[in-house]
C-alpha cells in the first residue's frame, strides 16, 4: 500500500515573518451562529435572570463550570440545533461555542462542560427552580416594554415534547401518539414575544390546573400593567368554567376560547343553522332582484329585506 506523507511548504519570509503552508486546518467550526446568539443574549439579559432563579446547591470547591457558563452553553447549543446533552462531548472543544461562553477558543484547559455535567444540570433542578424559571421568563417579558401597552393578547397553547426513556411525569398522549411532556407555551399575540413556558406532564390539563396558571399570570401582569386590556386566547383545552371564572374576575380582561365540534355549544352546529338562514336570505334577494329587472316600470320594492 502506498503511503503519503504531507510536507510543509516553505516560502520566503515577508517583512521578517516566516510563511508556511500545510493542509492541517487547525481548530475549525461551522457554528458561527453561536456568536450572534451570544450577542443577542447579552443585550436581552435573559440568561443572568434565569441564573438567579436557580439555586446552585453544588459544592463551590469542586466546581469547574459556573452556573452562568453552564446555562449559556446549554442554551446556545440547543438554539443551534444540538438539543441532546450528548452533543456536548464534541461541542465542548468547539472554538465558536467557547468564544460565545467567554472562554479562550484555542486553550485546551478552557474546554466547556461535558455531556454528564450538562445532564446533571437538568436533573439537579428542583420543582422550585422550575417554578422560579417560569416566573423569570414572565418578568423578562414585562421588562421588555418601556411603558404598559393598551392591549395585550395572551395566547395559550400546549406543544408536545417527545421523551425517550423513563423520564418522570412522561406519559403517553393519544393525540400525538407518543410518550411526551405537554408543556404550556404562553405568547403575546400582537408582538409574538414569549411570555413564559411551563413544564408539565404529557396529559390533557384540567380546568383547575389551567385556572391556577392563568390566575398567577394575571396577578403578575397586573402588578406592572394595572390598566392594560387583556384578551386570553386559547383552543378547546382551555374552554373550561374554572378558567373563565378567573378571567371574569378581572374587569379589564376578556377571553376568546375555542370549543370542540362535539360540544353542544360548538360553532359547527350553530354555523350550519346560520348558513341555512343566509342561503334563504340570498335566494329571496335574488328573486326580488330578478323581478325588478324584468318589470322595470314597477315601483321600487320596499320590503324590509332590502
Amino acid at each position: 500500500m502506498t503511503k503519503h506523507t504531507q510536507e510543509t511548504l516553505r516560502f520566503h519570509p515577508v517583512n521578517g515573518k516566516t510563511v508556511r503552508a500545510d493542509f492541517n486546518g487547525g481548530e475549525l467550526s461551522s457554528d458561527f451562529g453561536a456568536l450572534l446568539l451570544h450577542e443577542m443574549a447579552i443585550r436581552s439579559e435573559l440568561i443572568p435572570r434565569l441564573v438567579k432563579a436557580i439555586q446552585d446547591k453544588r459544592h463551590q470547591s469542586y466546581i469547574d463550570h459556573s452556573m452562568q457558563d453552564l446555562l449559556t452553553q446549554r442554551v446556545l447549543q440547543m438554539a443551534c440545533g444540538y438539543q441532546d446533552a450528548n452533543d456536548s462531548n464534541h461541542l465542548r472543544k468547539d472554538p465558536m461555542f467557547k468564544l460565545a461562553v467567554g472562554r479562550s477558543p484555542l486553550n485546551a484547559e478552557t474546554h466547556l462542560a461535558s455531556a454528564p455535567t450538562c445532564s446533571r444540570l437538568g436533573k439537579g433542578l428542583s420543582r422550585r427552580d422550575i417554578y422560579d424559571l417560569a416566573y423569570a421568563f414572565a418578568e423578562h417579558f414585562l421588562s421588555s416594554y418601556k411603558k404598559p401597552p393598551k392591549l395585550a393578547v395572551i395566547d395559550l397553547d400546549h406543544t408536545a415534547s417527545l421523551t425517550h426513556g423513563a423520564q418522570q411525569y412522561s406519559l403517553f398522549n393519544t393525540k400525538y401518539g407518543n410518550t411526551c411532556y405537554l408543556p404550556l407555551m404562553i405568547f403575546e399575540g400582537l408582538s409574538g414575544k414569549l411570555i413564559t413556558a411551563i413544564l408539565r406532564p404529557g396529559k390533557t390539563p384540567s380546568g383547575r390546573e389551567n385556572a391556577a396558571i392563568v390566575k398567577r399570570l394575571l396577578t403578575l401582569i397586573r402588578q406592572s400593567w394595572p390598566k392594560t386590556q387583556l384578551i386570553i386566547r386559547g383552543d378547546s383545552h382551555f374552554s373550561q368554567p374554572e378558567l373563565m371564572r378567573v378571567v371574569e374576575q378581572d374587569k379589564a380582561a376578556d377571553y376568546v376560547l375555542g370549543k370542540g365540534a362535539g360540544h353542544p355549544t360548538a360553532l359547527r352546529p350553530m354555523s350550519d343553522e346560520s348558513m341555512a338562514e343566509a342561503r334563504l336570505c340570498l335566494q329571496a334577494r335574488t328573486a326580488y332582484a330578478r323581478l325588478n329587472k324584468c318589470n322595470c316600470s314597477a315601483p321600487p320594492h320596499k320590503s324590509g329585506i332590502f
